[in-house]
């Protein structure tokens, strides 16, 4: 699942509840309607911190260049996303409008001006090799849709189907991060701004088996999409940047935890040393002053000792500067290009898929010749004896 990239020098977990590196997290004390507590970010960073979920660890981040490089080269692709002159007045003029407005208004009303419902890729012109001597070679703009020729849709605040918080200490500090995290009463899963993925239409369905529940939760852990790869948490000037960051840490490392999930109903490796290149995303935050990049990985520490999920700071972006603003919205377009179905990211997605519906197959076939060798009286006659390893027995020994 992930190239030879681990450290040399033997590294210690972080196992004292403490962050490696100084963090960015604020106190906030922003009351919710619902609930009598009080929110506190500091609070409920420490206790992601101590299931490992990590924020903006850089020393970790650092640890491998070769990973660090791959993902600074999705992001960082230059491309003509450019921003018209009347478009940056119109994003001005919202966020002067909205920035104090309340969470929804305020995302719903900035985000899709960062970001459109498709981009544009280079293209060269088909000329033959008379045509090519004589004109060279022509670059045009290609429009691609998201939903149209990418497969790419997006969801407004849908709440995860679990929580899947990773490496979990006891059920109470579980329990106590989801209400925490609750962005209405009574919610207990993630449930982000906006959430981009897969449509399962993309992928090939089972005819000849039904998918068992426990796998088709985890394939859609985001209902109405497969495959998750970008996240948006945003609060307006009355929320905080601390508190997005923490609802963005928890949604990734749920979806990056569901697909490793996937992966080891296979048979991949998952137990690995350093970091699962088959199984990251993005996620963004976004305030009235400032849109962050990050990247939500695993960390891998070896079959013996626990891994953690990361989020690590990739980009960090001012609003109020026209050319910080086209500068988003080409990093968000080179993420929704690598998390299209024209990427080499579906392609591997798509061979997951396969294997999985293989494992689902078999286990369905095994059944049958089973039931086939059972005499009228429910003995056993002429099947092998031998207990088969299903993939519902997976799923319960990876949840223990």
């Amino acid at each position: 699942m992930t190239q030879s990239n681990s450290p040399s020098s033997k590294y210690t977990p972080n196992l004292s509840g403490q962050p490696k590196t100084p963090t960015n997290r604020s106190t906030s004390s922003k009351s919710v309607a619902g609930f009598k507590d009080l929110k506190d970010a500091e609070t409920v960073g420490q206790m992601m911190t101590e299931k490992h979920l990590m924020h903006n660890d850089r020393v970790a981040f650092n640890r491998y260049p070769l990973f660090k490089d791959k993902i600074m080269s999705i992001v960082g692709v230059n491309r003509d996303s450019p921003m018209r002159p009347e478009s940056h007045k119109k994003f001005e003029e919202y966020l002067d409008c909205y920035e104090r407005s309340n969470e929804a208004t305020f995302l719903r009303k900035i985000f899709p001006l960062l970001m459109k419902d498709g981009y544009h890729l280079k293209r060269e012109t088909d000329f033959g090799d008379v045509e090519r001597q004589l004109f060279g070679k022509r670059e045009y703009l290609e429009y691609r849709d998201f939903l149209m020729e990418e497969g790419i849709v997006e969801s407004v605040d849908p709440e995860f189907l679990k929580t899947l918080v990773p490496n979990s200490c006891n059920k109470d500090s579980e329990i106590e991060i989801a209400k925490l995290l609750a962005k209405v009463a009574g919610m207990t899963n993630p449930k982000p701004d906006f959430t981009f993925g897969i449509r399962k239409e993309n992928f090939p369905s089972l005819e000849d088996a039904i998918m068992p529940d426990y796998i088709a939760a985890l394939l859609g852990i985001v209902p109405s999409m497969n495959h998750a790869f970008l996240i948006i948490e945003g609060k307006p000037d009355t929320g905080s940047q601390a508190e997005a960051e923490n609802q963005a840490q928890r949604g990734g490392a749920t979806i990056v935890h569901a697909e490793r999930k996937l992966h080891e109903l296979i048979g991949d490796p998952v137990n690995i040393q350093g970091p699962d290149e088959d199984c990251f995303i993005f996620s963004v935050t976004l305030t009235p002053k400032i849109a962050e990049i990050w990247v939500n990985w695993y960390e891998g520490k070896g079959p013996k000792e626990p891994g953690f999920f990361h989020m690590n700071r990739i980009a960090s972006l001012a609003l109020n500067d026209e050319d910080s603003r086209t500068a988003i919205r080409s990093k968000l377009h080179n993420i929704m290009e690598w998390g299209g179905i024209s990427s080499a990211r579906f392609n591997k997605k798509l061979q997951l898929r396969q294997s999985i519906h293989a494992c689902v197959r078999n286990e369905h076939a095994t059944k049958k010749a089973a039931a086939a060798y059972m005499s009228a009286d429910g003995k056993a006659s002429g099947f092998p004896q031998k207990k088969q390893k299903t993939v519902g027995s997976m799923v319960q020994e990876i949840e223990k």
